[in-house]
């Protein structure tokens, strides 16, 4: 059931209000009911577009389904594939290449005192980089999936000296991108034999992918400074790593955050002029803000946590009470392409990007994404025989 988007959805965001209501950071305020009525909407009318299209295409079956295994491998193992894939790699490794040698360095390598001042956000060509970051994903995936169907040693140490590169980045974003991502690919096509001990060893990744967020947050921030921001309501262990307190935060605070200003948004546009600029080129979504005049509204509960969760770009278009009635159409939509996931891996990218887009939910908007929506377009390319 976990690789079911409405399921997730409502383990997540009840998972967060579990969390937050715990109040363990004073800087947490009170839950207004338009927060609640938004989330709690948002997740009946995602369940009922899911039901609504699957009555659509299967009347009222009730067979459980799991992905085509043998289709699954002639893609991940063909040799139409395999040529593909050989070009997108080059390509990357080409373009990657060129910007380390006109940037001189890599984040991790200045972050070590190696070389010239180089930060994560400074890094890339703009504009291409994206498109860069949506090819390595893909390669992921593809090599991942050829390990995992042909056993190929060679598919694995591609996939292994890949996983390198978003930590060479110290992109935190990244890193949980590329292992949520395979860890719902996994989960995928393993679903008919998963037990609880699957799932407990998939629980135990999670927590790795914690601990590796607040390392990171640590080594880039210092401890000390987090557990300051926080404002935390007890006593935090010694023995316990800031990776606790740096995913309580970032998990709470985003909800906190829309929940301080949720009532910003009385007059929407009723058109998605910010889902818009999160999938168009930056002089495209340049045109579209002039045109709207459009200046993002968002009042921050505390400046040093700004993340905001996926109901913050949609209230600036819809408001907090038409926003759940979009998620009736994105839980149809979602359904179809899963369906046809089942059989065709050329959906399989969409599927496990709205899995990973739920889960990040919490913290931004990657449904409506520029940089996932290439992945899942490139995906339906190199995975077509």
């Amino acid at each position: 059931m976990i690789v079911s988007p409405p399921f997730l959805f409502f383990l997540v965001w009840l998972s967060v209000i579990f969390l937050y209501m715990l109040g363990l950071s004073n800087v947490l305020q009170p839950l207004k009911a338009e927060t609640i009525y938004l989330i709690v909407g948002s997740g009946v009318l995602l369940i009922l577009g899911w039901l609504a299209a699957r009555f659509w295409i299967d009347g009222l079956t009730l067979k459980r389904r799991f992905i085509d295994k043998e289709k699954y491998f002639d893609v991940f193992t063909c040799g139409i594939v395999r040529r593909r894939i050989k070009f997108v790699v080059v390509f990357w490794l080409f373009f990657t290449f060129l910007e380390i040698v006109i940037f001189k360095n890599l984040p991790l390598l200045s972050a070590l005192g190696v070389g010239p001042d180089m930060r994560y956000t400074e890094f890339g060509f703009r504009g291409l980089h994206g498109g860069l970051n949506a090819l390595y994903f893909v390669s992921i995936i593809y090599f991942i999936g050829n390990f995992f169907f042909s056993r190929s040693k060679f598919s694995l140490v591609i996939f292994l000296l890949l996983l390198i590169w978003p930590f060479l980045l110290m992109q935190r974003m990244m890193i949980i991108a590329v292992f949520l991502q395979v860890v719902f690919f996994a989960l995928i096509v393993n679903q008919q034999s998963l037990n609880f001990r699957g799932y407990f060893k998939y629980f135990i990744y999670f927590l790795l992918i914690i601990l590796v967020f607040g390392y990171f947050g640590d080594f880039r921030s210092g401890r000390e400074h987090i557990l300051r921001l926080a404002d935390l309501t007890f006593t935090y262990p010694e023995w316990l790593p800031s990776a606790f307190a740096w995913v309580y935060l970032y998990v709470t605070t985003s909800l906190n955050n829309l929940n301080f200003s949720i009532e910003i948004f009385q007059d929407p546009f009723i058109f998605p002029v910010e889902l818009l600029s999160r999938v168009l080129p930056s002089f495209a979504r340049s045109y579209i803000f002039n045109v709207f005049n459009y200046e993002a509204e968002v009042e921050l509960v505390a400046n040093a946590f700004n993340a905001s969760t996926v109901f913050s770009s949609m209230i600036h278009d819809f408001g907090y009470v038409l926003t759940p009635f979009l998620f009736f159409i994105v839980g149809f939509i979602l359904f179809l392409l899963v369906f046809k996931a089942y059989t065709s891996p050329q959906y399989l990218l969409f599927w496990i990007i709205f899995l990973y887009s739920i889960v990040i939910s919490v913290f931004s908007n990657h449904m409506f994404h520029l940089v996932f929506w290439f992945e899942a377009l490139f995906g339906f390319y190199l995975f077509k025989r």
